[in-house]
């Protein structure tokens, strides 16, 4: 006996290490409700054990009698931690006024045993054997107030257990089970335990310590393996408290820690962990008709991250009414757009028709800087200027090149010969009057960029590549590019179209006279572009 005295002495010493450094490392976590209740139950087995010891190893009543007061200063107190440890743990909120009343009644079985022998309320009989072999040589008899300790215990133990059953019921993940199970092994343990020293199978041994021994190493393993100091606890309150939606947790290694009811149902149909975790911070997904908000934030320690918690919330009906307001904004833009747009092309037209055309003129060489646009842009051309949405800017403010026009007098305009200088100089405004016009009708009705294309294709189409052109005498790259292809497509139909003042020229002279232009008139690669999809332009 002596020798198995000295073992469980030093195993107790043991484990008194270890839930004092469980101890320490509770102490420096973040301040917590289930930190605490950690704390008291560390430091409450503790006295226990240390208490438990000065009574074995005692020779005399006295020492013996007081290792047995100051075990049960911790004792009362490990079943209560205990139990709030589970309720903090589950989600189970207690009114202070409980919190009170639950730790009121251990306190009471300190005194108690302190003032024993002047009441024997707890232990009836209390004496000393020391020729008794057993761990403990005190021969004590129970009384009334021990049965009701133990019925406490009892009391305590049945609705942790009820608890922990519940939530292991209501978890969701394997992860989360598990942590359930190592919190239902840490109460088994202890009232096993306890079970055990009540039938007298422990030969005197008060197996009640290695029951809350084991239990604590359950309370270890738990809380280093899955760190629910800062996740599981952290992340349940925010979600209880604070979260409108869905709560998804992971930890470092990306394994589902926590996912409440709603988001729950929603991982196997919405998206998988692994999508989740390739989504960016923020993303909506569509699923099944409604549209949900993933939200990711990094939880860290110290620096270091230790986890990722993801919200999820349902946002259809706000998403739906502002996709459907946008929708309506857009068809709206779209429609005045289209409006603006046709009136000032029949302002054009009307132009137009004052030269003899009858806006055939406009239509075509929008078609025709449309058809250069692509061709230039597939041999390579200009490619990083030329996207899809500059080529159907440029088509769509290639008819109001010639606007400025309807400052020209009729007599100028319409003259069947050839020009005088000083005509010629006032034909040469319309180019400026073109951007009056459209900069006083358009701007502020129209995008910037319309404007600015509109402007640069009125002001600059008559300039030329070798800077001869007018009304700035700009020069190849300094002739905006959607001029320069408004020269070409511009001058090509003058030459093939009968106007007052001239018949229509054949295409192989105007060919030619574009071919001759090249460098000197046109931009070189515009020219290419035009004899690359020459047979498209004279199909329109």
């Amino acid at each position: 006996m002596e020798l198995y005295s000295t073992i469980v002495f030093i195993l107790q010493l043991i484990v008194i290490g270890a839930l004092y450094v469980l101890a320490l490392y509770t102490i420096i976590q973040k301040p917590s409700e289930v930190r605490i209740y950690v704390l008291i139950l560390t430091l409450a087995t503790i006295i226990m054990m240390l208490g438990y010891l000065l009574e074995i190893s005692s020779t005399s009543l006295e020492p013996a009698l007081m290792g047995t007061c100051i075990a049960y200063i911790g004792k009362p107190y490990t079943m209560v931690a205990a139990f709030f440890i589970v309720a903090a743990y589950c989600g189970i909120k207690l009114k202070n006024w409980a919190k009170i009343t639950l730790f009121a009644f251990p306190s009471m079985y300190p005194i108690i045993l302190f003032t024993n022998k002047y009441h024997h309320l707890y232990y009836a009989t209390i004496d000393y054997d020391p020729d008794i072999i057993a761990f403990s040589r005190l021969q004590l008899t129970r009384g009334p107030l021990y049965y009701s300790y133990m019925f406490l215990v009892f009391a305590f133990t049945i609705a942790a257990i009820v608890i922990i059953v519940r939530e292991i019921k209501r978890s969701t993940t394997k992860v989360e089970k598990e942590q359930c199970a190592w919190m239902l092994a840490m109460i088994v343990c202890a009232i096993l335990g306890y079970a055990v020293y009540l039938l007298d199978l422990t030969f005197g041994y008060d197996s009640t310590m290695a029951g809350v021994a084991l239990g604590a190493f359950c309370l270890i393993i738990l809380f280093f393996k899955y760190r629910l100091f800062d996740l599981v606890n952290m992340a349940k309150e925010q979600a209880l408290n604070d979260a409108s939606g869905g709560i998804l947790v992971l930890d470092k290694r990306n394994r589902v820690v926590y996912a409440n009811t709603v988001v729950a149902k929603l991982i196997n149909g919405v998206a998988t962990v692994k999508e989740i975790l390739e989504m960016p911070d923020e993303k909506i997904v569509r699923h099944n008709a409604r549209v949900y908000q993933f939200k990711k934030s990094i939880i860290k320690e110290h620096e270091q991250v230790i986890g990722l918690m993801v919200e999820v919330s349902d946002i259809t009906d706000s998403h739906n009414y502002a996709e459907r307001l946008e929708n309506d904004v857009k068809s709206r833009t779209e429609e005045i757009t289209h409006i603006q747009r046709s009136v000032i092309s029949g302002i054009a037209n009307i132009v137009e028709a004052r030269n003899g055309e009858t806006g055939s003129h406009i239509k075509r060489t929008a078609c025709y800087v449309n058809l250069l646009a692509e061709q230039l842009r597939e041999m390579g051309y200009y490619t990083t200027v030329l996207t899809d949405g500059y080529i159907s800017l440029m088509t769509d403010a290639a008819p109001l090149h010639d606007l400025g026009k309807i400052y020209i007098s009729d007599a100028i305009l319409m003259k069947p010969g050839r020009l005088t200088p000083d005509e010629f100089e006032i034909m040469k405004s319309h180019s400026a009057a073109g951007v009056d016009v459209i900069e006083k009708v358009m701007r502020g009705v129209e995008s910037d960029d319309y404007v600015t294309c509109a402007e640069s294709m009125a002001h600059y189409h008559h300039e030329r590549w070798d800077g001869n052109g007018y009304p700035s005498g700009l020069t190849q790259d300094e002739i905006p590019l959607c001029a320069r292809i408004m020269s070409v497509a511009d001058v090509y139909d003058a030459l093939r179209s009968e106007r007052c003042y001239k018949k229509a020229m054949d295409k192989d002279t105007a060919r030619q006279i574009i071919k001759e232009g090249s460098g000197t008139q046109f931009d070189p690669s515009i020219v290419n572009a035009f004899f690359g999809c020459l047979e498209k332009i004279e199909a329109v």
